[in-house]
């Protein structure tokens, strides 16, 4: 009988050390999916700001003022400074900075 017990406890402890690495690869997964998700959508972001900052400059910048905290704002704004396209403030003053003038940058190019 006390063999059988010890059976079955080695069993549950085989069965717990699998269900550890389970969760540990699942956990994984979902960590290096969401660094995909991130760098993926933070690429999509820069690209359209390299096509036109002028343009995509103000949405970007509404992204950051409500998602990033205020360390990260810093850091961005620190690369706007650097990057800062040159405009006449008549230009700034009639841009359109809704989201349908951005339209473009969210279509396929293919």
């Amino acid at each position: 009988m006390s063999s059988s017990l010890e059976k079955l406890q080695e069993r549950a402890a085989q069965l717990a050390a699998q269900l550890a690495s389970m969760e540990a690869k699942l956990k994984e997964e979902k960590r290096r999916t969401d660094a995909r998700r991130k760098i993926l959508m933070g690429a999509a972001l820069l690209s359209a700001y390299e096509k036109d900052p002028v343009k995509i400059r103000p949405f970007v910048w509404q992204l950051v003022q409500s998602e990033l905290n205020e360390r990260d704002r810093r850091f961005v704004q620190s690369i706007f400074e650097k990057t800062a396209p040159k405009e006449s403030p008549v230009q700034s003053e009639n841009r359109q900075t809704d989201t349908e003038d951005l339209e473009g940058f969210f279509q396929s190019e293919d």
